[in-house]
């Protein structure tokens, strides 16, 4: 997280933006993914996990239920169902854990199975005991 520790210095000198443009770049215009780097006056690629709209003086970090596994994008992406990510900055989205699942995008986190369900091995969908198999644990994963 080097640029970041850039970034964060760069702010407090007191540097700004002016009409998109970031003080200390000049006319430099930066393209989405990337931010101005005042010391270098350069434009420079958001590490993964973080993203950035067209001239912007610094990176935003991935919210939470989002991620970005490159480095220069414009926008996150979704987590997908059956998966989660409950900081900010992910690189990537976790898959749940056995006897939890997350139905929808975006999820920041995963809901526990009841007793008498699994999970799938997807995540996405918690399904009923087999006949003949119970399990009054929440959690449960088929075996």
């Amino acid at each position: 997280k080097q640029w970041y520790q850039r970034r964060v210095a760069i702010t407090a000198g007191g540097e700004g933006t002016n009409g998109g443009v970031q003080a200390g770049c000049g006319s430099l215009k930066c393209s989405a993914g990337t931010f101005c780097n005042t010391t270098s006056k350069k434009c420079e690629n958001c590490p993964a996990g973080y993203y950035s709209k067209e001239n912007a003086a610094e990176c935003t970090p991935c919210a939470v239920g989002h991620f970005n596994p490159a480095p220069g994008k414009g926008a996150c992406e979704e987590c997908d169902a059956g998966t989660f990510a409950n900081v900010t900055g992910n690189t990537n989205c976790s898959t749940c854990a056995p006897g939890y699942i997350s139905t929808e995008t975006a999820a920041t986190t995963c809901t526990a199975c009841k007793p008498g369900h699994y999970s799938g091995t997807d995540h996405q969908q918690c399904m009923l005991c087999m006949a003949g198999k119970y399990s009054d644990k929440p959690t449960a994963t088929l075996r």
